[in-house]
């Protein structure tokens, strides 16, 4: 029987701040808590999951969770010959829209960190990974200038309170908070920091 359930369809969605905000508390004061290390990683694992999957415009089925490609044209029915799920493009592009799930001009630091992340063990591997992430930037492809943070992409929230945020734990080393905020002057979201010297 098909099954032809287009608002079922679901993308990884953006985190809760908090989460990322309490695992930088606790590495500070030197608990390394691998739970919510874990969390936040494979959270962040599966938004990458669903940029790289938008981008080659494909789609986990609803119902049978088979991956496979939608076409711009026509129907794009599901290869699981018991399933008979099926959608368009234009149902497909609506469910990503709600999701955010556009992945913008950041596709190198989804790319790594989806292929780095499962070969990662230790937590401060983890850590430094989920840093590097979280403080990418979206690329200008003709000036190979940063444009934006990828902060938005991945985080719930008003791009400004994200940015000020990001900016506040940047760097799990010391040495890369000048780094990133050099980076940032050179961004639209530059104005959207604190003017906080130190």
């Amino acid at each position: 029987m098909e099954q032809n359930s287009d608002s079922q369809i679901s993308w990884a969605p953006r985190l809760p701040f908090s989460l990322v905000r309490r695992l930088y508390k606790s590495f500070s004061i030197g608990i390394y808590d691998d739970e919510l290390c874990d969390d936040v990683g494979i959270r962040l694992y599966l938004r990458c999951e669903t940029f790289m999957r938008v981008w080659e415009n494909k789609v986990a089925c609803p119902v049978c969770r088979t991956v496979f490609k939608v076409e711009r044209e026509g129907t794009s029915l599901c290869p699981n010959e018991k399933c008979g799920w099926s959608t368009d493009f234009n149902r497909y592009w609506a469910s990503i829209r709600p999701f955010y799930a556009w992945p913008g001009r950041a596709m190198a630091a989804w790319e790594e960190y989806y292929e780095k992340y499962p070969t990662k063990k230790t937590f401060h591997e983890k850590m430094i990974l989920i840093d590097q992430l979280i403080h990418s930037f979206h690329i200008d492809e003709k000036t190979n200038l940063p444009v934006k943070t990828v902060g938005s992409k991945l985080f719930e929230g008003k791009r400004k309170v994200i940015v000020q945020m990001l900016d506040e734990l940047s760097g799990v080393e010391g040495s890369n908070k000048e780094q990133w905020r050099e980076e940032m002057l050179l961004t639209i979201d530059k104005d959207l920091m604190e003017n906080d010297p130190n």
